[in-house]
């Protein structure tokens, strides 16, 4: 995901990742070790997986500007494989 991340940027793309472990110490241990550059917010309450409907972990959402979810993947994956790639190059260019 860092990488993903990297490669689109600069072309307006956001990630926030959102945790919903109770300990800041844990999450900071994780972002540490994965050298993960972007936020990552702490959902103790589930407001976003409320909103989002959200069904598991790890679980993505690409997300349009007007805060709408285009595509939606459950479990770990290649994030810089060829689904997510045109993915997110399709939503960068509208």
């Amino acid at each position: 995901m860092v990488r993903l991340y990297e490669m689109f940027k600069d072309k307006g793309l956001t990630v926030l990742a959102v945790s919903e472990d109770h300990d800041p110490e844990v999450v900071r241990a994780f972002v540490a070790k994965y050298r993960i550059t972007f936020p990552v917010l702490l959902d103790r309450d589930k407001t976003v997986y409320r909103l989002y409907r959200a069904t598991g972990v790890p679980e993505t959402h690409l997300i349009n500007r007007q805060g709408v979810i285009e595509s939606s993947w459950i479990g770990p994956f290649d994030w810089t494989g060829p689904q997510i790639l045109n993915a997110v190059r399709t939503l960068l260019s509208r």
